[in-house]
């Protein structure tokens, strides 16, 4: 369940928080200037 909307925060850079099913917070980063290990 989403806890918040997407956000740009400045680079391509997108945060979001949801909540998982006991009621954690959870937060997401997506960086597309960070690549996967052993990723070219």
């Amino acid at each position: 369940m989403p806890k918040s909307g997407v956000r740009e925060v400045g680079g391509g850079i997108r945060v979001a928080t949801v909540l998982d099913p006991e009621g954690s917070v959870l937060g997401l980063i997506e960086n597309p200037h960070v690549r996967a290990h052993g990723e070219r």
